[in-house]
């Protein structure tokens, strides 16, 4: 199984409560779309 992205972030944390990893980011529309405009070019470059 491949690594993605969230494997490697410092917000992707473990969650005592549910037992499982969570994202700690939690981005409304507006940011979610700001995140990925500048995140998806940085991902494309990486490959």
């Amino acid at each position: 199984m491949s690594q993605t992205m969230c494997e490697n972030c410092r917000n992707y944390v473990y969650d005592d409560e549910s037992d499982c990893m969570i994202c700690e980011m939690d981005l409304d529309e507006d940011e979610m779309r700001l995140f990925l405009a500048y995140a998806l070019p940085v991902l494309r470059f990486l490959r």
